[in-house]
């Protein structure tokens, strides 16, 4: 078993940390919960892991790194760097797993990097393998430890949702990546993401931000990050 040399009760609750990477499978749309847990917690006992004991969210990225903070020598920059891991057909290639087991689900935003904004979206349905991401984690207290938790998800470009037939999702199954020819307008049709996890289809709240959560202001985790957060931008891609 890895032995790692920092433990997340040394770090102060409310740390932010940032983690960019190509998103290879993320599951925040809906909380992976009842027959789908159970499902889960199967394939989990089969391969020798830990069960889940509560519904959750989760992202899986590969190519990870950090981003913030830069500071090598900072405890969540070690913390964060001892958990990345790699892959006996990618044994080349960091990848970072990041879940929240909390009431509210992760939030997702369109972030443009010249304007520093992050333009809230209401998901329509998985987000798409292959998607450039930065993942927003935070440091939190429970009664006994300190954990870590997804609070949200930069999409760090276009918004493309899951779907069964494209070219991304397929090619990426081989390894390969998909790069789409330039066009002008063009509209990608969703489809639920068929997961691992016998999928559900939930509905979309009205207010999804009432359930998502939203990050907090200038005081917030958006705001200590240098990222401006437009929740009146909330809306469908």
């Amino acid at each position: 078993m890895k032995q790692y040399q920092v433990n997340i009760n040394e770090i102060a609750p409310n740390t932010i940390v940032q983690i960019r990477g190509t998103l290879e499978f993320s599951r925040l749309k809906s909380k992976i919960e009842g027959p789908e847990l159970d499902a889960f917690n199967q394939r989990a006992y089969a391969r020798g892991a830990n069960p889940e004991m509560h519904p959750f969210t989760c992202a899986t990225i590969t190519n990870a790194k950090i981003v913030s903070p830069q500071d090598p020598n900072e405890l969540i920059y070690k913390f964060i760097n001892e958990r990345f891991y790699t892959s006996l057909n990618q044994p080349n290639v960091f990848k970072f797993y990041a879940k929240n087991k909390g009431a509210k689900l992760p939030w997702v935003a369109k972030y443009n990097q010249n304007t520093g904004t992050a333009e809230g979206i209401a998901l329509e349905a998985e987000l798409d393998k292959g998607l450039d991401v930065t993942l927003i984690c935070k440091v939190f207290k429970s009664s006994r430890n300190h954990g870590l938790a997804l609070e949200g998800v930069l999409v760090n470009g276009d918004v493309r949702y899951f779907s069964k037939s494209s070219p991304e999702s397929i090619l990426s199954e081989l390894n390969i990546t998909y790069v789409p020819a330039k066009q002008e307008d063009v509209h990608i049709e969703a489809e639920e993401q068929t997961n691992p996890f016998m999928s559900q289809t939930p509905q979309i709240p009205e207010n999804p931000f009432g359930v998502y959560g939203q990050p907090k202001g200038q005081n917030g985790i958006i705001g200590n990050q240098g990222i401006t957060y437009n929740p009146q931008g909330n809306r469908n891609y």
